[in-house]
């Protein structure tokens, strides 16, 4: 992989890869490295992947402005870098709860720009949201500090017990989450009450898409997925029965198959 950012632009991504061009958008307190078993699969199969670290995370911008933690900022500093790459053609769009949220703005916006969507665990409405990840948002000011304040070994036993981190998933990729955790702004806990429900704009997506979630998802209703294939024009569903909010992490394999499945039709 190759990493391709001036360090003064602000977008922090990777590049990896020859042949039509793929784009990872990761969720909220996440980095670019939630694609890292994903990145070489997508390659291996011919595909021009390019994962971007969003405003606020791993080694993009961080602005102290709590202003700039609002969507818009979020969407705008990922259309300036994704324009800025200068791509031919259409892409493809892969994106995780709230990345995902970023990729159907762009859909929306830019139809004839993109071919398929990758939508894992995707977030589009703020009824999604689990009662706890609410009172976060209302609280956003204490959590953001809170996060920043707890080091890493007090943060470890909660994601590694968070009813979201099965058992079975590798130490190695725990660790990484804890280390996204602690590099993310504290001002991004305020970003999901900048969001707005996108459940009337699924209808003008016209885009293939593919929506993949954890039936144990104890971040975003469950419930809330099926609504959404039914609403988009060209969608199919990929419920992953024992996993919870990150199935791309905790079934990596059985993911990357899907995801290649999808992406490989004519």
């Amino acid at each position: 992989m190759t990493n391709t950012n001036p360090p003064e632009n602000g977008h922090n991504y990777i590049e990896a890869g020859d042949g039509p061009p793929v784009v990872l958008l990761h969720g909220m307190g996440s980095s670019l490295h939630t694609w890292d078993k994903l990145i070489p699969e997508l390659t291996a199969a011919g595909y021009r992947v390019f994962a971007l670290d969003l405003l606020g995370h791993g080694h993009s911008l961080q602005p102290d402005d709590p202003e700039r933690y609002h969507i818009d900022s979020y969407y705008e500093h990922f259309v300036d870098w994704l324009h800025s790459l200068d791509l031919d053609g259409s892409i493809s769009i892969i994106g995780h709860s709230m990345g995902a949220y970023l990729g159907l703005l762009y859909a929306q916006a830019h139809r004839d720009a993109v071919e398929r969507l990758v939508l894992v665990d995707p977030y589009y409405s703020p009824v999604q949201l689990s009662q706890w990840l609410r009172r976060s948002a209302r609280r956003h000011s204490l959590s953001g500090n809170i996060l920043s304040a707890v080091p890493d070994w007090l943060i470890y036993p909660f994601v590694r017990l968070s009813p979201n981190v099965p058992s079975h998933m590798p130490d190695e990729m725990v660790q990484q989450l804890v280390r996204d955790y602690k590099r993310v702004h504290p001002n991004i806990t305020a970003t999901v009450n900048t969001t707005r429900d996108l459940s009337e704009d699924l209808r003008q997506i016209h885009a293939e898409a593919l929506v993949i979630w954890g039936e144990k998802d104890y971040t975003l209703a469950p419930g809330s997925f099926p609504r959404m294939v039914r609403r988009l024009p060209q969608a199919q569903a990929r419920p992953i029965p024992q996993a919870g909010h990150m199935p791309h992490l905790s079934e990596a394999q059985q993911v990357a198959a899907v995801i290649l499945e999808f992406l490989d039709r004519v």
